[in-house]
């Protein structure tokens, strides 16, 4: 638990009736620098046994995909919003900002003040309605 695995109670039935078995429907996909819990059971609020099974089977290959990309990623890219030159704000831009900021440095350039060195360290550059 302390790794954020939790376990989740089973009922199976059995001839002689139903018995209940506590089982931890997660893997851990590890590096040297993390650990990623990745949860095999999806359970929504109301779905039956059945359907909340199918959706997990159905979301197997993204969760892993994902935890994998996420484990073996190197240090995330800078992505940068121009600014100064009439671009919509920070609060107009949050959505598309916030979206981009999983695994991402994600912040504004002013292109006034930036050194060539410095764009090119960003791996992209949005300018946005300038």
């Amino acid at each position: 638990m302390e790794r954020g695995v939790f376990p989740t109670n089973l009922r199976v039935k059995t001839a002689q009736g139903f018995t209940q078995k506590l089982i931890f429907p997660t893997a851990i996909i590890s590096t040297a620098k993390e650990e990623i819990v990745v949860n095999l059971l999806l359970q929504k609020t109301g779905a039956r046994p059945e359907e909340a099974l199918n959706n997990s089977i159905e979301n197997l290959e993204y969760a892993f995909s994902s935890a994998i990309s996420k484990a073996t990623k190197q240090s995330g890219s800078f992505i940068g919003f121009t600014e100064g030159h009439g671009e919509p704000d920070d609060l107009a831009l949050y959505d598309a900002m916030h979206s981009l900021m999983n695994g991402n440095q994600v912040g504004r350039v002013n292109l006034d003040s930036v050194t060539y060195a410095s764009l090119d360290q960003l791996k992209i550059l949005f300018v946005v309605k300038p």
